[in-house]
């Protein structure tokens, strides 16, 4: 594909020298540094890391949780099932992983794809079916990847630069496509499935025209519950698991609702932080979390199967094509036989992250988006029992393997300095990438 011309000499010598000062500050040695936090004590902790928006790895912050020996093993399925009877939840469900991300979908023609926002279809489901679903996914990835083990074996317990130990997940096995928007061609992903629509551009309203004709894979496609609304303690939602187990009331429940260590390493004005919400994932690697930044502090716990984050720093934003792109979500077509996905008329564009960082290495890429040659991705295998501090604003594309159970606690940030430098940041990639 044909992508934008290079930035002139000027500014790549500025944003060389920008590039050059990002990762000397938070990636001095591209790795990703391990904590111990009975040997680390939260203010330590917060001079360390917090103050300097840096990540980290924590251990044995969460040694006494119940969940890390409820919620994991070939039991785990059949206990949280339990836990769960009679309850349903709002699973996501994708044809090949991707939801919440920019991807390429094809046109009704086939002649073309259309660059888009995609949201994943949204399903109320019985709690346990949702668990059956992913303990199934999970099991066929470590069948195909055979005696090798799970299909990020490669990464398991690294923390280096993207690429250099980075196992193939499910968003890395999407071919890219050109696609067209915002008045650009991008690079992205493509997805299985066409939009709706009588016409080759994308539909004026939601479900018009007719269906796309791709088949739905069996199982039908990628299963992820990540409801990212205080779900554990939304009693719509995953609420029952964050209270005891009805069989053992006298117990504490499975996980706290409050990260001690957290609390204490983000105290302000005299007082522990409290969590504004504490969200639970549940899935396998069947599905991929696309590169975005929040403006949360997260502390982010795993407790069974893995979890392999490609981070950026906040001012990477500079180097990493953001485009408005029109909105659209993922549906069944009426026979429930294939996946399509309709646009949503009402919907504002979204700004997204375009470029996959755990991709920037690939041919293509470079070209397509010659700005991210100065992007410092780093990678980070996040294990079972781990903690993962990841600071406020730092990009993050999250794969996963195995069975994987997980829940984070996030944060108000405060929005300081650091805030500025992003958006500066972000300014001036928009004002360079303009001309590039």
């Amino acid at each position: 594909m044909e992508g934008r011309a290079a930035p002139s000499a000027a500014a790549q010598s500025g944003l060389s020298a920008l590039s050059e000062a990002v990762r000397d500050f938070y990636a001095p040695g591209g790795a990703v540094p391990v904590v111990d936090a009975r040997a680390t004590t939260p203010s330590e902790f917060h001079d360390r890391f917090v103050a300097k928006n840096r990540p980290a790895i924590l251990e044995h912050a969460c040694d006494d949780w119940p969940a890390m020996s409820l919620w994991r093993g070939g039991d785990a399925p059949a206990y949280l099932k339990r836990r769960g009877m009679g309850r349903s939840v709002t699973a996501d469900l994708t044809p090949s992983g991707l939801g919440d991300a920019a991807v390429a979908v094809g046109s009704p023609a086939g002649t073309h794809h259309h660059a888009m926002f995609v949201r994943p279809f949204e399903a109320r489901m019985p709690f346990g079916e949702l668990v059956d679903r992913v303990a199934e996914q999970a099991s066929a990835r470590r069948k195909r990847a055979g005696p090798a083990g799970d299909d990020l074996a490669d990464a398991r317990g690294t923390q280096s630069p993207a690429g250099l130990a980075c196992g193939r997940d499910a968003a890395a096995s999407h071919p890219l496509e050109a696609a067209s928007a915002d008045g650009r061609t991008l690079l992205l992903p493509a997805v299985p499935c066409r939009l709706e629509g009588g016409t080759d551009a994308p539909p004026a309203a939601p479900g018009a025209g007719s269906a796309c004709d791709a088949a739905l894979p069996p199982p039908p496609g990628a299963v992820y519950f990540s409801r990212q609304c205080d779900c554990l303690r939304d009693d719509d939602e995953a609420g029952f698991l964050a209270r005891p187990d009805p069989a053992r009331p006298a117990d504490p429940p499975d996980v706290p609702p409050r990260l001690a260590f957290a609390g204490e390493a983000l105290r302000r004005d005299g007082a522990d932080a409290e969590p504004d919400a504490v969200n639970l994932w549940i899935g396998s690697g069947s599905a991929t979390t696309s590169a975005h930044s929040d403006f949360y502090e997260n502390f982010y716990v795993v407790v069974s199967g893995s979890k392999t984050f490609t981070l950026c720093p906040p001012t990477d934003v500079a180097f990493l094509a953001k485009p408005a792109l029109p909105v659209g979500a993922y549906h069944l077509t009426a026979d429930g036989a294939s996946w399509c996905v309709r646009a949503d008329a009402d919907a504002a564009p979204t700004a997204w992250i375009a470029p996959d960082v755990a991709r920037l290495g690939e041919a293509g890429v470079a070209a397509a988006y010659p700005l991210s040659a100065h992007a410092s991705p780093v990678t980070v295998t996040v294990r079972e029992g781990q903690c993962l501090y990841l600071p406020a604003m730092w990009v993050h594309r999250v794969a996963q393997s195995g069975f994987v159970v997980a829940v984070n606690y996030w944060y108000d940030m405060e929005f300081d300095h650091r805030y500025v430098a992003m958006m500066t940041a972000a300014a001036l990639g928009q004002a360079i990438g303009s001309r590039a």
